[in-house]
This record gives C-alpha cells, structure tokens and sequence, in this order.
C-alpha cells in the first residue's frame, strides 16, 4: 500500500497528504479521546478498554510475585546458610526469620517520589473507598510495596548480575 492510498481510511475527515502513518495515528487518536464510558463493557472501545487494564495492572502483579519467590529464595539461602553455625536449631530460625521480616517489611519504611506522589496518595484514597475497608487497603498497600521495594531489588539484582554472573544478558540474540 503506497502512503497516498485511502481507500484503507475511507475517513472522509483526513485529507490525502498525510502519511499512513499520520493517518494512522490520527486515527488512534480519535478512538482514544472517546468517552469513558466507550472504553467500559459494551462501549464501542471495549477492546482498547480491556487492553488498557491488563497493561496497567499485569506488570505490578508480575513484579509482586517476582519480588515475593526473590524473599522466598533469601529466606532458603539464609536457612541453608545459618545451619553452617553451630547454633541451637531455635536462636537459627530466629534470626532467620528476623531477616525475612526486616528484609519484607523495610521497603514499607522506605518511600520514594513515586510512593510520596499525589497521584499515588489519590490510588490509596479511592482504593479504600472503591474496594472497601479491608481490600482497598490490602491493595494500596501491597502497591505501596511493590513500588518501594522494586526500587532497592533492581539495584541489588542488577549488582549481581553484572558482577557475579559475568554481565550475562537474559535477552535472545537479535
């Protein structure tokens, strides 16, 4: 298709010097500034609607489970590790269980600019009120975490990879 072809577009509104490309965008623009309500169940924009909400909410459930195997995975190696002390079994357990404590509950003492914005402030707000007393904050909370401990995992993640995995890239050749 050559970017003078319309009949792709039969968009009497778009004229025929715009590129497929601009005619395209032009076109997604316009769906997008449909109302509210299109992008809800049964609107006309159901599908981009629907697209929108696993974008938005899919990565932070990713990163919550990530995060959660990576605490699983510290609280092996701290278990496997501590029985190489001549501890007795109980003081053992305690200080392993006293790290995953301080290690899962430190980033809820640790806020950054995205958790101190207003933006967010308002997530916690109507998440409360949306979802209820129990749920909405359940759910602003372990946001809440997600946010600030993904801002101190990536480092250390990051640290490791580069200097005890030799820089190894988890990527497919390109």
């Amino acid at each position: 298709m050559s970017s003078a072809d319309t009949t792709a577009f039969p968009d009497p509104d778009l004229t025929d010097h715009l590129t497929f490309e601009d005619r395209w965008v032009e076109i997604e623009r316009r769906a997008l500034r449909s109302a509210a309500k299109e992008f809800e169940i049964g609107g006309s924009q159901e599908q981009r609607g629907s697209d929108a909400a696993r974008a938005l909410f899919v990565p932070p459930i990713a990163l919550f489970f990530s995060l959660l195997g990576a605490l699983a995975h510290i609280f092996k190696f701290a278990n496997c590790s501590s029985q190489f002390f001549a501890w007795p079994a109980p003081l053992r357990l305690a200080a392993v269980w006293t790290l995953f404590a301080g290690l899962a509950l430190s980033p809820l003492a640790l806020p950054n600019d995205i958790s101190r914005s207003t933006v967010f402030a308002y997530f916690e707000r109507t998440s409360t009120q949306r979802y209820g007393p129990l749920t909405g904050p359940a759910l602003a909370g372990g946001t809440k975490w997600v946010v600030q401990a993904q801002a101190y995992a990536y480092p250390a993640n990051d640290f490791v990879r580069r200097h005890l995995f030799w820089d190894w890239r988890f990527a497919l050749p390109s």
